[in-house]
């Protein structure tokens, strides 16, 4: 969706103030300057800044609505910004226009204890989301590894995963019903019934809350949302096992999870390569494998559950490490990555591919990542997996570059679409949290969505995109929108 966009004046910045009002609007060069780029820690993205013409914070979604039908007039470029934690140019404003930082957005407007719910502004973020629903009794619905900064907006366009999963399920999965101002200012109510308060269940009508949720921003801009949540439980156990290899600890979590025991949120797997990396930074031991398994519930069903789970990972090996070790890697849960990054030398950044598998491809596929790798050269640190459930896991693979070096930009978009590829040739999905292609956004050129998707598949995403924005203002350059007319 190629546009000729149109450019802001005095007259329209004048308006665009008249709406938000002056402290709500910001035109002066120091102030757009942070928002050229997002939080990718690599050095090539420093390349890439891409300055707004304005940023706006809006408070409203009144305000949110007479922005757009501004800029939908004019056509003008309109960017969303949440926390700005994500790693792959999902909030970089690569055709200059308006910026939307939501952070202002950032209320909880109900909270329902009876049934179960809570409606919130997605400018809030995921931490002080969870501190406010523990007032409450109530558990947080989204617990990401970024939780202190990234917000609940940022997390539904990117359709977010998250450590308790496992009970709570996926961000898509909590979700009950959107408020979504359309690119024209329209504002709609997307969910299973007409209210923001939605039902779980529907026979009605499309499914249109689900369209928004993984857009990138792409379709709209969201004002509200209301997501499940759960009693805090009376207890929370986390576990740290370790396996003499890493194919003993995926066999252990397979059998823990078909044997459908309640209560357990989440399983985080980790290979050899990343506990020596680890061993480097936290000057931890060195196993073949290792999962870090979480248990909650009544205290009879923690135990119960727990026994049954110890008895299936000690028929492989399983040894468990103690509160100790366990307590000290749940703590580091919104560190961890930081700290890695923190460790590369200038020289050498840390780089992450996680493209999604299914659980039984899991160990297949990091082998094949671990080959990629060595094959061109970079220093491997190691396999992770975020397991959600017997369908699909998150299969990540870390590996540092010499930055340095532009020849080797080339060789990392070489080896990353490599990685990436592997998984879609084994029924996987693209992911890709970190990393820019040579357009200065996220790395889903076009080119690699073709790999995942048919040429309908993408022609119907083209389709829905040109219904809902025909001019193409929302966050252009996003999943190679802008590449697509004519696919």
């Amino acid at each position: 969706m190629k546009m000729g966009y149109g450019k802001l004046s005095q007259t329209d910045i004048k308006k665009l103030i008249d709406v938000a009002g002056e402290e709500n609007v910001f035109t002066n060069k120091e102030d757009l300057v942070p928002y050229g780029r997002d939080n990718c820690p690599y050095k090539w993205s420093e390349k890439f800044r891409f300055i707004p013409d304005v940023v706006i914070t809006p408070i409203s979604t009144s305000h949110v609505s007479e922005i757009l039908k501004i800029a939908n007039e004019l056509k003008i470029p309109v960017t969303q910004k949440g926390g700005g934690t994500g790693m792959s140019g999902g909030c970089v404003p690569k055709y200059g226009g308006i910026l939307l930082d939501m952070k202002k957005m950032d209320k909880i407007l109900e909270v329902n204890k009876d049934n179960l719910y809570v409606v919130v502004q997605p400018g809030i973020t995921n931490l002080r989301l969870i501190k406010e629903l523990e007032k409450h009794g109530l558990m947080g619905p989204h617990e990401p590894g970024s939780s202190p900064s990234s917000t609940i907006g940022g997390a539904l366009s990117t359709s977010g995963v998250n450590y308790r999963q496992g009970v709570m399920g996926a961000l898509i999965d909590e979700i009950l019903g959107l408020e979504v101002v359309l690119a024209d200012g329209e504002v709609i109510r997307a969910g299973r019934n007409s209210a923001i308060t939605n039902l779980s269940k529907n026979s009605v009508g499309y499914d249109l809350c689900h369209l928004f949720v993984g857009d990138f921003g792409s379709l709209g801009v969201k004002t509200a949302a209301t997501l499940k949540t759960i009693p805090i439980p009376e207890v929370e156990e986390i576990h740290v096992v370790t396996f003499p290899d890493f194919e003993s600890t995926l066999k252990a979590i397979l059998k823990i999870q078909r044997a459908m025991l309640p209560g357990i949120f989440t399983y985080t797997a980790f290979d050899r390569e990343y506990m020596e990396k680890a061993s480097q930074i936290y000057g931890s031991e060195v196993y073949g494998g290792a999962v870090l398994i979480g248990f909650m519930g009544d205290r009879e069903v923690v135990d119960y559950t727990r026994k049954k789970a110890e008895k299936f990972w000690e028929e492989y090996g399983g040894q468990d490490m103690g509160p100790e070790e366990a307590d000290a890697e749940w703590e580091n849960r919104f560190d961890v990555y930081p700290r890695m990054i923190a460790t590369g030398k200038p020289a050498a950044r840390w780089h992450y591919e996680d493209p999604t598998v299914k659980m039984t491809d899991l160990a297949k596929a990091l082998k094949k990542y671990h080959q990629i790798v060595a094959k061109y050269g970079f220093d491997d640190w190691g396999g992770e997996a975020w397991i959600y459930d017997q369908t699909s896991t998150l299969s990540a693979i870390m590996y540092a570059v010499d930055e340095t070096d532009e020849d080797n930009w080339d060789k990392y978009m070489k080896c990353a679409n490599e990685i990436v590829e592997a998984a879609i040739k084994m029924g996987g999905s693209i992911s890709n949290c970190l990393g820019y292609d040579k357009r200065g956004v996220g790395r889903h050129g076009l080119s690699l969505l073709k790999k995942e998707y048919s040429t309908p598949e993408l022609r119907t995403i083209y389709e829905i995109k040109k219904a809902l924005d025909p001019n193409g203002i929302l966050n252009p350059g996003i999943l190679s929108l802008d590449e697509m007319e004519g696919v």
